[in-house]
């Protein structure tokens, strides 16, 4: 079977995943390497062509790295579809579903909105990562003297 890959954080992609089910959208499988921060997404073949195109119009906030999306000519390990162990380098985050598969093949994730549920999955975590910044400039401001009037 062939299918491109859009990798990503693994924090964001599981959280673009919590939405999609949210949204009642379709989940196919995706991996998480034990090693690394990242995940990948099962995504069509094909995908790589448009994807640059679906994450600029999910407004993908200017300035931060993108998901990237592999095609062709690229390879990934992947785990066997029954794994025997929840030792590895790759591990399912999100397993085949054989209840989904069409035709033998597993169904994967559309690559639209999980483009939009990455980009709305970013800007949720956002805010809150930049909250203990905001924490530690006042936290200075209130221990500085204040500017005196004359």
């Amino acid at each position: 079977m062939t299918f491109d890959v859009v990798l990503a954080d693994r924090q964001l992609i599981e959280a673009a995943y919590r939405l999609l089910i949210q949204y009642e959208q379709p989940l196919g499988p995706a991996v998480r390497f034990t090693s690394l921060r990242s995940a990948a997404v099962l995504v069509p073949s094909g995908t790589v062509e448009s994807w640059s195109s679906l994450v600029a119009a999910s407004q993908w906030p200017s300035g931060l790295p993108r998901p990237t999306c592999l095609g062709k000519g690229h390879a990934i390990l992947v785990p066997a579809p029954t794994p025997r162990s929840a030792t590895g380098v790759a591990q399912w985050l999100v397993p085949p579903d054989d209840d989904q598969a069409i035709g033998g093949a597993p169904l994967l994730t559309s690559p639209a909105p999980l483009a939009r549920c990455l980009a709305e999955a970013l800007s949720l975590h956002a805010p809150a990562e930049r909250a203990p910044l905001r924490r530690a400039v006042a936290v200075v401001r209130s221990a500085l003297p204040s500017p005196r009037r004359s």
